[in-house]
């Protein structure tokens, strides 16, 4: 056991995961939904892994106003939704995917190995993973601001 805090913490976000799923009905219903379409390969439109690459069928759909500044949200839990890029361009348009891809541009840096680190998980993870909403943006940008912020307050100490 390298780091017995770590596992400590581990193990209790796993006993509150378990809390959650078995008190609250929101989570239980999402997890359980998130889970029967990721097994779903019966049906490919409503399979989570294979929508991902047949959901430009779905944004061929979207007139010129939707296409540039999008239709906001989707609905999760009725499978109103895609994952990666395409959920980015129904959600938040042509217009918010060129606004979120500038801003996250203005944090990449040269020499700093942490940031990029971050800026590549946070970019995979909205690619491959939870796809983008308005509300993931926001978090993603407070924690790429508060990671340059930390960094550069070590750097400053040090000289």
């Amino acid at each position: 056991m390298r780091n017995p805090k770590f596992t400590l913490v581990f193990i209790m976000a796993l006993f509150g995961f378990a809390a959650l799923y078995i008190n609250v009905g929101y989570v239980n219903t999402l997890v359980s939904s998130t889970m029967g379409r990721l097994t779903n390969f019966d049906d490919p439109i409503n399979n989570a892994f294979l929508r991902r690459f047949s959901s430009y069928n779905f944004l061929n759909g979207l007139d010129a106003r939707a296409f540039l500044l999008g239709n906001g949200y989707g609905n999760i839990l009725s499978g109103e939704y895609f994952n990666g890029l395409p959920y980015m361009i129904w959600t938040t348009g042509l217009l918010g995917t060129a606004i979120y891809a500038g801003m996250l541009s203005k944090f990449y840096e040269k020499n700093n190995l942490t940031v990029n680190v971050f800026l590549f998980f946070v970019l995979s993870m909205n690619i491959f993973a939870q796809g983008f909403t308005p509300i993931s943006i926001i978090f993603n940008i407070v924690g790429l601001l508060v990671l340059k912020n930390k960094y550069n307050k070590d750097l400053v100490l040090e000289n």
